[in-house]
């Protein structure tokens, strides 16, 4: 089977997308599958000799989410990405033909009229199947009512009607939509009254990723990946701080991924706290992995902190999983979708959303208990390995499509 990746996020090695694509492509290889990868028009040289991927798309939209354009020039963007996509789609198909099946990893609402133009048009008559996988989505979950709402705003609504219009494709087996996690998946379903279903993201192995404990018994806590608001950066730098004033004598070194400063809810600046960054219990890495570092990284990882804000509740993480796939135990917050993988998949101390003082608790608990949180975490690897594999994943869609 030939698939055909489509992802214009992929530029450069900002967020997680090298590594996502990455894993896809290596996995399908090892399946006995081909995959092509088609990237963004500015992509990096490096990403394009490391993918044998093709710049074809138009510039990347999810690197202009956050600019500071105004709302009337974010929502013309919409329909001008579209148009942009569907052209670069066509002129594709055009010069190289139709794959088996089109996977396109991160889509968002400004892709949508594209996909729903090709399939009643260039498409209509192929047997190419399209999968339509979303990680980001404009729906939040209610913690009042604990379902999942759209959120109130034009580019929303918008987004369920472009969804809506995909309806003949879907009925017609064509087309499935997908999501990262199985919260996310009953939410788009119980908003937008369209069918979707849940694929697990695929994680691989990584290199030089095994448990080596020190041998000063030295106990390393991180958080990898860029800091956000979302992701409860600020309070987990405000709960390390705290920690480390309460229990001088801790056996805990901490790693913080802190590529970029960023903007808590009411627009406040928040950046690396600067006593911290003169802490030899502290490390703070600046930039992105390369190679193999972040393998080399997780070595050395005893405990993973992911305190996700409850904001957070129907996405999920990637370096969760990558923490379960090799036996990590993580820190995670109550009520998020962390929480019920890690029950299933791994092993994990929970705490409170926004809580610093939960938070610095939970960090103690992982501390005085981290040998048999690793043991657990570690009994549960070759599990988490094999349910977070490209093979299920591709098995699950097949199964799918097939019904």
């Amino acid at each position: 089977m030939h698939w055909l990746i489509v992802e214009d996020a992929l530029r450069d090695k900002k967020g997680h997308w090298f590594e996502y694509v990455s894993t896809f492509v290596a996995g399908l290889h090892q399946l006995g599958d081909t995959a092509t990868v088609l990237a963004a028009r500015d992509a990096q040289p490096l990403i394009i000799k490391s993918l044998d991927a093709q710049p074809v798309l138009p510039r990347s939209i999810w690197h202009r989410m956050n600019d500071d354009s105004g709302p009337v020039r974010r929502l013309v963007r919409i329909p001008a990405h579209s148009l942009a996509t569907h052209r670069a789609m066509k002129q594709y198909f055009k010069q190289h033909g139709y794959p088996d099946l089109i996977f396109v990893p991160t889509i968002s609402v400004h892709h949508l009229a594209a996909w729903w133009r090709l399939l009643s048009g260039s498409l209509r008559h192929e047997k190419t199947l399209v999968l339509l996988y979303f990680v980001e989505t404009p729906i939040l979950f209610d913690v009042v009512t604990g379902c999942a709402v759209l959120r109130p705003n034009v580019t929303a609504h918008l987004f369920r009607y472009l969804i809506r219009m995909l309806k003949p494709a879907i009925d017609g087996g064509r087309v499935v939509l997908a999501a990262e996690t199985q919260e996310m998946s009953r939410g788009l379903q119980q908003v937008t009254g369209i069918p979707f279903v849940y694929l697990p993201q695929p994680v691989r192995p990584l290199v030089g990723a095994r448990d080596l404990p020190s041998a000063e018994g030295i106990i390393r806590m991180a958080s990898y990946g860029g800091a956000r608001h979302e992701k409860g950066s600020d309070i987990l730098q405000s709960a390390i701080a705290r920690y480390l004033r309460e229990r001088p004598q801790t056996r805990v070194q901490f790693i913080l991924q802190w590529i970029d400063d960023f903007r808590d809810e009411h627009g406040v600046l928040i950046t690396k706290d600067a006593a911290l960054m003169n802490d030899p219990r502290v490390t703070y890495i600046g930039n992105y992995f390369i190679q193999d570092d972040y393998g080399r990284w997780l070595e050395r990882t005893g405990v993973m902190l992911l305190p996700y804000r409850k904001s957070y509740a129907l996405r999920g993480s990637r370096v969760a999983l990558e923490a379960m796939v090799h036996g990590i135990p993580v820190v995670a917050t109550r009520g998020t979708t962390l929480e019920g993988q890690t029950a299933q998949f791994g092993a994990s101390v929970l705490c409170e959303d926004g809580s610093v003082e939960s938070l610095c608790e939970a960090i103690r608990c992982a501390e005085d208990n981290c040998a048999s949180l690793r043991e657990k975490a570690s009994a549960r690897a070759a599990s988490a390995a094999e349910y977070f594999s490209m093979a299920n994943f591709r098995s699950m869609l097949l199964a799918k499509f097939s019904q």
